[in-house]
């Protein structure tokens, strides 16, 4: 993610304000550059952009570099984002084939792990890279299950204290392979109280697993 903000920087920011003295920049300058980025059809990059630049003039009016925020001032002026359903892959084949993909691209053996345990399971990335060992209970039961608190669910806040609507995940033999420390991959839970070790190989997991997983299953 931090090498994606950079190349994103080098290609549509600094060209046109890098060398620019950052109190001298004004909103007409930022407009200027995110219309750039709007016209090529990527009216959601120029937002995100668009708030990373406001964070850069926050921190400049904080330790005195500026004295306001033009990339905040333009927020309103900047052109509409349609939403609409993401992408789901719904056919089986095609399913199987960009986990044999992803297989097969050099990456971390914990990333490759948490995008199968991600197709097994049908979870967010982020209930995934969050989960404690002690949501798994027991996994030798003949009817292993995951249970996720309601608190760490996609829930309306009102539902978060609700133990009926724990999300309960029945692990495959598969599934419960991905877990096993003793396999020669290490497993992707290790004796931690919480898997921090694995948020940093999970950036191509947020970006592309949970079209393949979870919407793919609504469908």
């Amino acid at each position: 993610m931090l090498m994606t903000f950079c190349i994103r920087w080098k290609r549509d920011v600094f060209p046109d304000l890098g060398s620019a003295p950052i109190k001298n920049i004004t909103a007409g300058n930022v407009i200027s550059v995110l219309r750039k980025i709007e016209n090529r059809s990527a009216a959601e990059t120029s937002r995100r952009i668009r708030q990373r630049m406001s964070a850069v003039f926050v921190y400049a009016i904080a330790s005195g570099r500026a004295e306001n925020d033009p990339a905040a001032a333009v927020q309103k002026a900047m052109r509409p984002v349609k939403k609409g359903r993401q992408p789901a892959i719904t056919n089986l084949e095609q399913a199987r084939e960009i986990l044999r993909h992803a297989d097969a691209t050099p990456a971390s053996p914990v990333t490759k792990l948490a995008l199968r345990l991600l197709a097994l399971t049908a979870l967010r990335p982020g209930t995934l890279i969050t989960a404690p060992w002690v949501e798994l209970g027991d996994l030798d039961t003949e009817t292993p299950i995951w249970q996720v608190p309601a608190a760490r669910m996609k829930l309306r806040l009102q539902y978060k204290d609700d133990h009926e609507r724990d999300h309960l995940v029945a692990l495959s033999t598969q599934a419960i392979d991905v877990t096993d420390p003793g396999l020669g991959g290490g497993g992707l839970l290790e004796m931690d109280s919480t898997m921090v070790h694995v948020r940093s190989h999970l950036v191509v997991v947020e970006a592309a697993a949970w079209h393949l997983t979870a919407l793919s299953f609504e469908e």
